[in-house]
């Protein structure tokens, strides 16, 4: 090689061949990348690809074998894309480059500035076709930059450019890091050059030069060299995803959490997080921002690892949030739990098995259901008069609800009118930071993405197998195709009966609602004690009281099978859309529910999913009575876990049109003692702000938290 054979680099360039699923040309690698993207080198001197690299080359492995299984499974060059990353480094880095022509005056090309050009090019293309692409790319993108190029630049534009690019491609010792042999592939497809380049250090000389423009203004005609370090299918970051699209509101004591994905045999991913550019945690996925940060930014920087190949220098990739970590809003409800946020003092020393069982339950409300988001930035009627679309947006409002339900420390969490995504990108991860395993499922009803999310601390009981996460759809429970030969659950026939009957009862459990029951067994940790734990949210209509209650008995068919698989506790919880006065909780409290107890009558024949329903000529096209239920000796008795029941745990619309009730409940069997229950808020406490949700409230209900003993249990099987 000649002088030009230094170890030192103008720029690098970056190849990607892109996986299967990504066979097109508009495919962008980042495409799960929203986040406000920044300047690497403004966190930590030398990070990301614009940045000035050592002067040799990192390789991924000499070893052939291992180089190809950095984009998994072969396949078929006709098949790819490959994306080219071309970086030219700054003029001012460029050490020992010769960038002067015989006069001794500036080359027209070069940069004063980083400069960047992206290409994705078929696979198939031949390398020489690419590289020329690349060098017309180059010049025009460096005669752009160049400040005294504007003449040459429109010249450069007006007419058709006869650019001579030569590139030539050298191996580079892989120890010194100089490029020694000439490599003769320009013939090769971008496939198998740069499958090459994946074991094998390269290096890329391009050379520029436009004898007419040179022409043109009187210029010497000197050719512009640059010299490319090559890599090959890098640890790459192809997802940084954090709650609300970085747009979330930042507050003390709430931990902010980000996901990353990669690509190419990218081992670990480290996080480090900088406030107001000043490191302050490293190699974390999560950083809970502090009351020294207020006022100050955060950002993060993300660096992919090949673990013994590749330290992800030059690969990093910043973000910084949009909002500025802000004070921590008044919450009404912990301010009226002291005693409940306090440090738990049987956590000082780990988790004893006789500790009291401390169990959460929370409808935090849908965004979904918080929003009509039929119609652009209209909030939802019920809370429109006295909230304005600040309060409710969930990037103020969900990290409000994160901060509550850790607060509290329980050792089981259980949750509904959880969004889909809220569950994704905020809950799952900030918990799972916070020691808790769990899992989460939607109803399928049409157009809802929200559901339950159940959690619990992994210091108070063993690993559950995902196969003991269970989730029911309880349509699927109901007896729609014959009656049953069940000797216990007698009333399952009584059911039958009614929807063989009842065509429209029929169609609304089977084809409208979509309500789920979580069932999980926990053991506690270092006892053979087993609880199994049961989350739901059941409908809501007020006119649907016979269907929460055949719901409410088809939960309990349920939880006794399983309770036929490994003894234990029950803990219930969930929104049941009822007081434990009325049909379902009557059923959970007295074990039996009388024939047309109440207006079971009434709602089982006037309750109407659509018209076509309805007899033109009477209100009510249906006269039947809605059977007694009843739960077999064999099932356990359960109970409510609260100290005294709640006066309401769910109110909205203020005190003149409002409605109040006490919907939420935690249930539990015998073997668990209660101990005590949460303060609850008052109607005085609600009203100063008209009703729920507010300023102070993050939700239009109230979360429950108590505590249970559980050392009267048993030993599971």
């Amino acid at each position: 090689m000649t002088s030009k054979a230094t170890a030192t680099y103008d720029g690098r360039i970056v190849a990607r061949i892109l996986p299967p699923n990504a066979c097109n040309a508009a495919f962008d690698l980042h495409h799960d990348i929203r986040g406000p993207r920044m300047d690497p080198t403004l966190l930590k001197a030398g990070a990301g690809y614009l940045a000035h690299r050592a002067s040799v080359p990192i390789t991924q492995s000499t070893d052939a074998a291992v180089g190809a299984s950095l984009i998994g499974t072969e396949y078929s060059s006709e098949q790819n894309w490959t994306t080219l990353d071309v970086y030219v480094y700054p003029q001012s880095a460029r050490g020992g480059m010769d960038t002067t022509g015989s006069s001794g005056e500036s080359s027209s090309v070069v940069a004063a500035t980083a400069t960047h050009i992206h290409m994705q090019r078929h696979s198939s293309e031949t390398l020489e076709k690419t590289l020329a692409r690349m060098g017309l790319s180059l010049f025009k993108k460096l005669s752009e930059s160049t400040k005294h190029c504007h003449k040459r630049t429109r010249a450069y534009k007006a007419r058709n450019t006869q650019l001579s690019c030569n590139a030539t491609i050298w191996k580079v010792d892989p120890e010194s890091g100089v490029p020694t042999t000439p490599w003769d592939c320009q013939s090769l497809t971008n496939y198998d050059a740069w499958s090459e380049a994946r074991y094998t250090p390269l290096a890329i000389q391009i050379s520029l030069v436009d004898v007419e423009l040179s022409e043109m203004d009187g210029s010497s005609s000197v050719p512009q060299t640059l010299t490319f370090a090559v890599e090959s299918c890098p640890p790459t970051v192809t997802t940084v995803r954090t709650f609300s699209d970085w747009e979330s509101y930042l507050y003390p004591s709430v931990p902010i959490v980000v996901q990353t994905e990669t690509m190419y045999k990218s081992d670990q991913c480290m996080v480090d997080w900088y406030v107001n550019g000043q490191l302050l945690q490293s190699n974390s996925h999560s950083y809970t921002p502090t009351e020294a940060d207020l006022g100050k930014s955060v950002a993060i920087l993300v660096t992919p690892i090949r673990k013994g190949q590749h330290d992800g220098a030059g690969c990093q990739e910043a973000y910084q949030f949009s909002t500025l970590v802000q004070p921590l809003p008044e919450n009404l409800i912990l301010s009226l739990r002291p005693k409940w946020i306090a440090p738990r003092c049987d956590r000082s020393s780990g988790e004893a098995s006789d500790a009291p069982l401390r169990i959460m339950t929370y409808n935090v409300l849908a965004d979904q259901n918080a929003f009509d988001f039929g119609v652009s930035g209209k909030v939802a009627h019920s809370y429109a008069e006295y909230l304005t679309p600040q309060v409710l947006k969930r990037e103020r409002r969900l990290p409000l609800i994160l901060h509550e339900i850790l607060a509290h420390q329980a050792d089981v969490v259980c949750l509904q009118e959880v969004d889909e995504y809220v569950y994704e990108t905020l809950f799952k991860s900030a918990l799972r930071y916070a020691g808790y395993d769990g899992f989460f499922t939607s109803k399928e009803n049409e157009g809802s993405r929200e559901g339950c999310a159940t959690f619990w601390l992994t210091t108070r009981f063993d690993p559950v197998p995902e196969s003991n996460k269970k989730s029911h759809l309880i349509r699927d429970m109901f007896p729609f195709e014959s009656k049953t030969d069940d000797q216990e659950w007698t009333a399952l026939n009584d059911i039958a009966g009614l929807l063989g009957k009842r065509r429209d009862l029929r169609y609304i459990v089977a084809a409208k609602l979509g309500h789920i029951l979580h069932l999980v067994p926990l053991q506690v940790k270092g006892d053979t004690k087993t609880i199994w734990v049961a989350n739901t949210h059941l409908f809501y209509h007020p006119d649907a009281s016979h269907i929460r209650l055949m719901q409410m008995y088809l939960i309990c068919r349920e939880l006794s099978e399983s309770l036929k698989t490994k003894d234990g506790g029950i803990v219930l919880c969930g929104d049941m859309n009822s007081s434990l006065t009325n049909s379902p909780g009557k059923l959970l409290i007295d074990r039996i529910v009388p024939k047309n107890f109440r207006n079971l009558r009434t709602d089982l024949n006037g309750f109407r999913w659509s018209r076509q329903w309805r007899q033109p000529d009477s209100p009510n096209a249906f006269d039947d009575d809605f059977p007694s239920l009843s739960l077999p000796d064999s099932f356990p008795i359960l109970r409510s876990a609260l100290s005294e029941t709640p006066a309401f745990t769910h109110f909205i619309g203020g005190l003149e049109r409002g409605f109040r009730g006490t919907l939420d409940h935690i249930l539990v069997s015998p073997d668990l003692i209660p101990l005590k229950s949460g303060p609850m808020p008052s109607m005085r406490d609600v009203t100063r702000d008209t009703a729920m949700p507010s300023e102070r409230i993050p939700s239009d209900h109230v979360s429950l938290i108590c505590e249970v003993d559980m050392t009267k249990m048993s030993s599971s099987r």
